[in-house]
């Protein structure tokens, strides 16, 4: 039975030289280890760069802000989600400012689409696949936004999925101590049409390529690159790392570029500086200066939101305004 099953995925993968990654496959960074149903925690610091023609800022405009991000895992169906802000970029039980708590992280329950907060669903999409390996947030993004940028589920292969889930009922049922002698193997069938027919679709792709994502060359380097007129995004064509993404609105452009990713621990790679630029033109550098996985039993999340409330409540500055980019909550 064993040998069986492994042939089934054996036959799955058939076609792995012909693979054209999906948009939502490359937005799990799978470069990195999997995460698993540990909680993801980052500490991020963000900083303004000046422009050209500036030589000061303004009060109203901040220079520095940090900020700790967790991702909790614990239900991979329902990611949780804690924010915690930090008065003038320090991370410390002091400076502790504001927290933001989301038992099911989703764009629509962080209230930013709605809102047409673009920039924020940007943040938040990938801060959720650089640091959890998750690209649910950017696939909402893309529902909102792009509707020709299709999920997995909707690119699956009908015919050979229909194909291989008789092949697996087919090898459950021949496997009974009582199986029927009749039965029959879905992937070898009697006449000679339907074993051609068979081997047409076991050839094909389980996910058909939609052709939005495509496979380029610059500079003797490969890439795999998402283009559409709302939508532009580029990995590096070996590791399927994300390197730059744009996203075109009414407003004007978003732009993010990750640049050297380097290893936290050793599990998480991340890039070691971002630049984000939002929608008025203003630039941001992002830098983790912290990550790490936490392996949490049931309950713990909760636990552990509750012991930064009790900090957060010995806080002088708890609640009071900080300045902060666009892109945050």
């Amino acid at each position: 039975m064993n040998k069986k099953i492994i042939g089934l995925f054996l036959i799955f993968s058939f076609n792995s030289f012909a693979y054209v990654p999906t948009i939502e496959s490359l937005l799990r960074n799978g470069g990195n280890q999997d995460v698993g149903n540990n909680t993801a925690v980052g500490i991020l610091n963000i900083t303004r760069t000046l422009a050209d023609d500036e030589s000061e800022l303004t009060e109203t405009t901040p220079r520095k802000n940090a900020i700790k991000i967790l991702f909790g895992n614990e239900d991979n169906e329902r990611m949780k989600f804690i924010q915690i802000d930090y008065r003038d970029g320090i991370v410390s039980d002091s400076t502790m400012n504001k927290i933001h708590y989301k038992n099911l992280l989703s764009l629509e329950k962080l209230g930013v689409l709605e809102t047409n907060q673009f920039e924020a669903a940007v943040f938040y999409s990938l801060m959720t696949s650089l640091l959890s390996n998750n690209s649910s947030l950017f696939m909402e993004l893309f529902a909102a936004v792009d509707q020709t940028i299709q999920r997995n589920k909707s690119l699956v292969n009908k015919e050979q999925q229909a194909l291989l889930r008789q092949y697996k009922y087919f090898l459950i049922k021949s496997s009974e101590d009582n199986s029927d002698e009749n039965l029959t193997n879905p992937l070898r069938p009697e006449s000679p049409e339907a074993r051609d027919k068979v081997k047409e679709i076991m050839r094909s792709t389980y996910l058909i390529n939609d052709g939005i994502v495509k496979r380029v060359r610059e500079k003797n380097n490969f890439y795999w690159d998402l283009t559409t007129p709302f939508v532009y995004a580029r990995f590096d064509g070996e590791t399927h790392k994300l390197k730059k993404f744009v996203l075109t609105t009414a407003q004007g452009k978003i732009e993010v570029d990750c640049y050297n990713y380097i290893l936290f621990g050793s599990k998480v790679e991340f890039p070691e500086i971002i630049y984000f630029k939002d929608l008025s033109g203003q630039m941001y550098e992002l830098q983790m200066s912290k990550i790490y996985l936490i392996k949490d039993a049931p309950g713990a999340f909760n636990k552990r939101l509750n012991n930064y409330k009790k900090t957060l409540n010995k806080s002088d500055d708890r609640g009071s305004e900080i300045i902060k980019p666009a892109f945050l909550l």
